[in-house]
């Protein structure tokens, strides 16, 4: 009803359920059951519930680089903020709903190579991992080869026999590995009367 100047009268609305908002123009007043309004213009009420905000598929899946789509399954994805192992963003719900705190786990790519070659590694290409994580390669020398870390290799870790472990990772990085020819050591010696120079020598 539209109310003339000097005229009132009394609503008098029963919800249940959800929150409940009533607009009139620019007015916004929440609402509880129930509620007495009085107004000198016309009164408009929509039943509005309330939207959770959701986590999206972005925060399932392992990311390189901050997430800037699918953030949200409902609400509205606030910004990124890059953490040390994970990225994290809040999805605010709309009409009053909550706000739940979202976060997608940090991958870096590590990337085995052999510069000198007399080997070969597997894996061979770059891999994915998580923060947190190390990558374990194989190494497979050629005869007369054994491997080494490069002066190059950013991973850290360490060489155990023909298994290269990487450092736990938290950044992109080289897990590059020499191959590098094994020095034998020869010892000589000789009988009364008689010496050889030299004595040994790294073959």
């Amino acid at each position: 009803k539209t109310l003339a100047d000097g005229e009132s009268c009394t609503a008098v609305i029963h919800f249940t359920g959800s929150e409940v908002r009533a607009y009139d123009g620019a007015l916004r007043v929440p609402i509880q059951s129930p509620k007495l309004l009085t107004r000198t213009s016309s009164l408009h009420a929509n039943v509005i519930n309330p939207i959770a905000g959701s986590c999206g598929a972005a925060a399932s899946m392992v990311q390189t680089s901050a997430p800037s789509a699918n953030l949200c399954a409902t609400g509205t994805a606030g910004a990124v903020a890059t953490g040390t192992g994970s990225y994290n963003w809040d999805c605010v719900g709309e009409n009053g709903g909550t706000t739940v705190s979202c976060s997608a786990t940090r991958g870096f790519m590590v990337t085995p190579s052999t510069p000198t070659g007399h080997g070969s590694l597997d894996p061979n290409t770059a891999q994915q991992i998580t923060f947190g994580n190390s990558l374990s390669v194989l190494l497979s020398p050629d005869t007369g080869y054994h491997p080494v870390l490069s002066a190059g290799n950013t991973c850290g870790g360490e060489i155990v026999g023909n298994q290269y472990l990487t450092a736990t990772v938290a950044a992109d990085c080289d897990a590059s590995v020499d191959f590098v020819l094994n020095q034998y050591t020869l010892t000589a010696s000789a009988g009364a009367g008689g010496q050889i120079s030299p004595a040994s020598s790294k073959v």
